[in-house]
């Protein structure tokens, strides 16, 4: 055996360190042809970064250089916040007990559509104009809290003084703070209630056509220290196609626009009781922030550092005394799949894994599909308990400070994105800008990531790449809207007709609560008090792996098949069958066994690709007999009219039109004569 001589110790001044010329010199001669600019990246619009970065790229950074960066480490554990959504009261209280017995710190309890529209069943039914601009039904998207009695019941077993409870309610946020009030008084509850409402008046106007209030009545309430009334959600700008650069300007510009508007508010002409400015202090402890977080490690971590420096400056600016903000990430669906779900679970878990690196204050994951099924919440859940628990990531207070990749991009984000909120604050500030400026410049970011997945030079796994093909969704669970509907119109019933005129004191509303108005009342009756016209000024929003899906569900149904034939040399035949094999399949196409070209070759399917050496492709296209759509694997030729697949091409485009041309056949009656 041999034995390792230990009385030599290893010193490390045996070894000469290189300089940094050196090592670039090595670089070169490694690189041969090429520069070591070739291998540059990037990872965001107007963001350009070299492969490498250095020491030397952090000296001069401003936050590094003036301590600002502080600021970026938390003080203390990130939170386990869990999304109860559950159509019913009954279910979403079950959800509520699983969740903090399962582990969750907090909840984030997600009104249903309706709710954050401000209104509920029975007013739909008495007004006409609201039921056709709010198309939805009880209990899509979130809980049917409709009055206090549903809202204490999902709140029975949550103790109000000692879990933190976020709410996404939109519109009916007043209502529901005074449900809380009311509540909290039952209970002989004398503290502080540690809740967050997350109203969000500009995200609701991007999001889309709302009957969302802007700002209204927040004067009576917004002081108060055991609520925080108000948070900037991005996944509205996020949703549309925004850019990091795009979602960190809407966010600080709304900001700006909040704080401006708490300090300074513009004259109003009924209620000038209303027109009470706010300490800085006061407005800036007002708002929290939840920022949407997708599956690009570098970015995204770059992001939610970069958003806390950017309000840290906005606050200063403002003259406030402390420039922290509570921070929420939310894990993204931009790109979660509607048919494989469960590359969803492995992108939550990308999402969380950021999220713990980034120093939030808590975390939010969705559940892997869109059914309330318990096991995918549990799922949600679990991932960052692992993360907590068994990766230890909680044991780091900051673990990228320092990273030169990390340092730098975090700097370049946040100028890009100040540059941006520089322009929105020329157009007018937020409110203005978001009808014109902000929506052409989100549209033509999100069509360029929309073209990016469509000519798959963006990859997303099992939508427009690595598709199974013997993967099918399966049905979507969808809510008792109808019992629901019932249920509504029986509390209705037994509580009598109620006449909800109240005025500007939060008690009027506490008061309105206790005596059963529903949450649709309620905010009708505060709508009075809108200080700006609510237009519509809304993003698109729409998964950006939509037009995939889609097209693959209506083809699966038609149960179209392809016959790929190889021609030529069968090295070349193969890779570009392979190649025309994942367009078809994530175009929901049955592709069929291959078949080499030869004497007498025959097929019997709709669709057909010729895959190998162009010279050939042209005469065995002439030899084929029948009616089909001819594809080919390759670059595009002026004298064969056929579809091509090529690297670059637009794979959507194609399938569609190939889509388009055999439903056309199939449909036209003279097809089969």
């Amino acid at each position: 055996m041999h034995r390792i001589n230990t009385d030599k110790a290893l010193r490390l001044d045996e070894f000469e360190v290189p300089s940094h010329d050196d090592w670039m010199a090595q670089v070169d001669r490694e690189l041969r042809s090429r520069t070591l600019d070739d291998l540059s990246w990037q990872p965001d619009e107007g963001i350009d970064l070299p492969p490498v970065f250095t020491s030397r790229d952090l000296e001069g950074l401003p936050h590094l250089a003036t301590g600002v960066a502080n600021l970026l480490t938390p003080t203390g554990p990130w939170k386990i916040r869990q999304r109860i959504d559950a159509p019913t009261p009954e279910m979403a209280a079950r959800q509520c007990r699983q969740a903090l017995e399962g582990g969750a710190d907090e909840l984030l309890i997600r009104l249903d559509r309706l709710a954050r529209h401000g209104v509920d069943p029975g007013i739909l039914a008495d007004s006409d104009d609201i039921a056709e601009k709010v198309q939805s039904e009880p209990g899509e998207g979130g809980c049917a809290i409709y009055h206090l009695g549903a809202l204490e019941q999902v709140l029975a077993d949550v103790d109000l003084s000692q879990t933190r409870v976020a709410f996404d309610a939109g519109a009916g946020s007043f209502a529901v703070h005074d449900m809380l009030r009311v509540i909290a008084k039952k209970r002989g509850h004398s503290g502080k209630l540690n809740v967050e409402l997350g109203l969000d008046p500009m995200g609701e106007l991007a999001r889309g056509p709302s009957n969302s209030p802007v700002i209204p009545e927040l004067m009576g309430w917004l002081g108060a220290e055991d609520v925080t009334p108000l948070a900037i959600h991005s996944i509205g700008y996020h949703r549309a196609g925004a850019s990091a650069a795009q979602e960190l300007a809407c966010t600080i510009a709304t900001g700006i626009w909040y704080l401006q508007f708490l300090t300074d508010p513009p004259p109003h002409t009924f209620f000038p009781e209303l027109d009470v400015a706010l300490p800085i202090d006061t407005a800036v402890r007002s708002i929290g922030l939840r920022m949407t977080v997708n599956t690009d490690i570098y970015v995204e971590i770059a992001k939610l550092r970069a958003v806390r420096l950017l309000w840290a400056k906005v606050a200063h600016a403002f003259g406030a005394t402390d420039l922290r903000v509570t921070l929420n990430a939310e894990s993204s669906d931009r790109s979660w799949s509607g048919d494989d779900v469960h590359t969803n679970l492995l992108r939550s878990n990308l999402q969380a894994f950021i999220a713990s690196l980034s120093g939030c204050d808590s975390i939010t994951i969705s559940p892997f599909d869109t059914t309330h099924d318990e096991q995918a919440h549990a799922l949600a859940r679990n991932q960052l308990i692992l993360l907590r628990e068994e990766s230890m990531m909680q044991r780091v207070q900051d673990p990228c400070g320092g990273s030169y990749t990390i340092e730098s991009l975090t700097d370049r984000l946040a100028r890009n994105a100040w540059s941006l909120v520089q322009e929105i604050q020329s157009h007018g500030g937020m409110y203005a800008a978001l009808d014109g400026f902000v929506q052409s410049q989100i549209a033509a970011s999100g069509t360029r990531r929309r073209q990016n997945i469509e000519t798959r030079s963006r990859t997303l796994v099992g939508i427009n790449r690595f598709a199974d093909p013997k993967y099918r969704k399966g049905e979507l669970t969808l809510p008792d809207s109808e019992s629901i509907r019932r249920a509504h119109t029986e509390y209705l019933a037994n509580r009598g007709p109620m006449d909800v005129q109240f005025g500007l004191d939060v008690q009027d509303g506490v008061n309105a609560a206790t005596d059963g108005a529903t949450l649709g009342e309620m905010t009708l009756a505060s709508r009075m008090r809108n200080l700006i016209d609510s237009q519509d000024r809304f993003l698109c929003q729409s998964p950006e792996g939509m037009g995939f899906e889609t097209l693959r569900s209506m083809v699966v149904e038609r149960k179209f098949a392809v016959q790929p034939i190889l021609v030529g040399d069968l090295k070349l035949a193969r890779a570009r069958e392979a190649f025309a094999r994942d367009i078809f399949t994530v175009g929901g196409f049955d592709v069929l066994e291959s078949i080499t070209a030869g004497d007498g070759v025959a097929h019997n399917t709709p669709v057909v690709v010729m895959c190998g050496e162009d010279a050939l492709v042209d005469d065995l296209a002439q030899e084929l007999d029948g009616n089909f759509e001819l594809c080919v694997a390759g670059a595009p030729r002026p004298d064969i009219e056929a579809t091509f697949l090529f690297r670059g091409c637009n794979a959507l485009r194609a399938l569609r039109g190939l889509y388009l041309s055999l439903t056309e056949e199939q449909d036209d009656p003279e097809s089969d004569a």
